[in-house]
């Protein structure tokens, strides 16, 4: 038998890890601040940049305070096109899949799942002051010099990669609750709205061709 949690205290922040989908049919039932869901995917959004541009060594071309500096309008901006585009994309193939939520619910849904992403920002400052400019950097003479900032660097890592697998996890289940789906036909829906986009990216980047060579 489902628990009934519309009286039960749930904190989002820390529920939402155990009990995505009790967690997110107990936000639909409260009031929140419509400003706070683009507060939530523009930290998640700044945490994603920020762990994109370690990954790709931006550090080799860019100081750490221009990484930032571009980091803080781009995880904003890619949090917002995730709220609003993203949310979409997925209210409209979700239909054809027998989805039932409305566009408000999905936004919901993407901006509380985006919490673990964010917890994952806890982690930056104590890699900052381990690690410095290395961090974004493709050569780490002082981690790759010594063995217990290796080792903590490979735990950060591991850390971040299980919270980025159960974060997807968690996106489907409180998708899949707005829905009216299991978390497989969650990502069904997922898989369907990343193609749509796909498509639509490929199909904007063959005309942006044909005109340079046009023009």
């Amino acid at each position: 038998m489902i628990e009934d949690i519309s009286t039960e205290q749930l904190n989002p922040w820390i529920s939402i890890w155990r009990k995505p989908r009790e967690t997110m049919r107990a936000i639909l039932q409260r009031t929140y601040s419509p400003i706070l869901p683009i507060i939530l995917v523009s930290l998640a959004g700044f945490g994603t940049t920020i762990a994109r541009a370690s990954m790709k060594n931006a550090g080799d071309v860019l100081s750490l305070p221009v990484i930032f500096l571009i980091a803080i309008p781009g995880g904003i901006v890619a949090g917002l096109l995730q709220l609003y585009v993203g949310s979409s994309v997925l209210k409209w193939t979700g239909i054809l899949l027998g989805g039932k939520a409305s566009l408000k619910q999905i936004r919901l849904a993407v901006a509380w799942a985006s919490i673990p992403f964010i917890w994952v920002l806890l982690l930056l400052l104590p890699k900052l002051l381990l690690f410095g400019d290395e961090l974004f950097a493709s050569t780490m003479i002082l981690v790759e010099s010594s063995t217990t900032l290796s080792l903590l660097l490979t735990g950060f890592t591991i850390i971040e990669i299980v919270v980025a697998i159960w974060g997807i996890i968690v996106f489907w289940k409180c998708l899949g609750e707005v829905q009216g789906f299991s978390a497989w036909k969650a990502l069904g829906n997922s898989a369907l709205a990343f193609a749509l986009i796909s498509f639509f990216v490929f199909i904007l980047a063959v005309l942006i061709f044909i005109g340079n060579m046009l023009f």
